[in-house]
Parts: C-alpha cells; sequence; structure tokens
C-alpha cells in the first residue's frame, strides 16, 4: 500500500488521466490550473504518461498574442482495454471496451450446459481469444447471477444456474 507522497502522486495521477479521459485536449498549463496543480507536477506526470505510451502530444494550440505556444495532449484510449462478462440464465454476453468506455468489440453466445465444467471452459476460450486479440487488457470483470464472495470469487449459489461452491475466479485465473 502506498503511503505519504506516493499516496499523493498516485492521486494526481488519477485526476490527470480522468480530466484527459474526457476526451478533450489540454496543454500542460490548462491541467495545471483545471487541476490546481503546480505545472512542474503537471510536467511530471506527463513526462511520465508519454514515456509509458498512454498520452501523445497532439500539437501547437493557435493562439494569438505572446509567449510560449501551448502543446495539446490527448490521452491514447487503446492503450488500456478491459473485458465485461455478463452471465445470464441462458446466454453470456461479453464487451470488451477501451480506456475511455468505447466500445471495441461486443457480443453473445448461448450457455450450451449448466454444468459449471463445460461453461467454465467455454468462457476461459472465449477471454483467452479476447486477451490475444487485446493484450493490452488490464482486467476481466464478470456479473453473474449469484450469491458470490467477491473477494474469493467463489459462487456459493447460482438458482439461474444451479451451481453450488464452484471457485470461478480460481478457475478463470488458472485457465488465463
Amino acid at each position: 500500500m502506498s503511503k505519504g507522497t506516493a499516496l499523493l502522486r498516485q492521486r494526481n495521477e488519477k485526476r490527470t488521466l480522468a480530466l484527459l479521459r474526457t476526451g478533450e485536449h489540454h496543454s500542460r498549463q490548462e491541467l495545471s490550473k483545471l487541476l490546481g496543480l503546480s505545472k512542474n507536477t503537471i510536467s511530471l506526470i506527463i513526462d511520465s504518461f508519454i514515456k509509458q505510451g498512454i498520452v501523445e502530444e497532439k500539437g501547437l494550440d493557435e493562439q494569438s498574442g505572446a509567449g510560449r505556444p501551448r502543446i495539446q495532449l490527448q490521452l491514447i484510449p487503446a492503450f488500456h482495454t478491459a473485458i465485461g462478462i455478463s452471465i445470464g440464465h441462458s446466454s453470456c454476453q461479453f464487451v470488451v471496451t477501451d480506456y475511455r468506455s468505447t466500445i471495441l468489440e461486443s457480443g453473445e453466445w448461448t450457455i450450451p450446459s449448466m454444468q459449471a465444467d463445460p461453461f467454465i471452459g467455454q468462457l476461459i476460450r472465449l477471454c483467452g481469444g479476447l486477451l490475444d486479440k487485446y493484450p493490452q487488457t488490464l482486467g476481466i470483470g464478470a456479473a453473474i447471477p449469484a450469491l458470490v464472495d467477491p473477494h474469493l470469487g467463489l459462487v456459493h449459489f447460482s438458482s439461474h444456474l444451479d451451481w453450488r461452491d464452484v471457485p470461478l475466479k480460481e478457475r478463470l485465473d488458472e485457465g488465463l
């Protein structure tokens, strides 16, 4: 767990990313004013993001008057993706989104068997294919109609799927 200045740095990075996720182009100076952070702090954060490939410099802001031209910054939305799975009574839906929550791919498939083992096997194949296609994926989230231990990812009981004590997260972790 981060403490002190590391925690403050993480908070400032998250706030900066949240502002850039809106899709608007901002200069370092505008970010500094909007977030109430020093220009030096913003420059350090943005330089780090550029090195990581999260942000790119988009071009100069056409402004009149004197002074240094402002370089506009843009988030690279494809840098991170996420996969969402929604397991229903008879079908399973998936969606892949980029960092701005734009849907890159979605689909649905019928659940051929309510038994946990064949279903989880098919889910692992689906997610494995999506991870191959989108290697920059940060994580996979799953929604399931069941009583679930959120820390262990253990499905205690699902009346829709007729599952009891299925270690879904553990099985997905092993398979992926």
